[in-house]
């Protein structure tokens, strides 16, 4: 009966010392397809962005 007392005792104790693993923000990114109407060009291919990120493309 002492060695179950004890065993859990040792085990709560040791379990409370670990660190919760950090918890960290998924990243979310988005395809962006580019294309151009007939007679159109574009200066980007398009790709994937990460969600805040600023793209631009030029237009004629």
């Amino acid at each position: 009966m002492r060695f179950i007392l004890s065993s859990l005792i040792l085990l709560s104790i040791l379990s409370c010392g670990k660190e919760s693993p950090a918890v960290t923000d998924p990243v979310i990114s988005y395809t962006l397809t580019v294309s151009s109407g007939t007679g159109g060009s574009v200066s980007s291919p398009g790709g994937s962005y990460n969600q805040g990120q600023s793209v631009s493309s030029m237009i004629s």
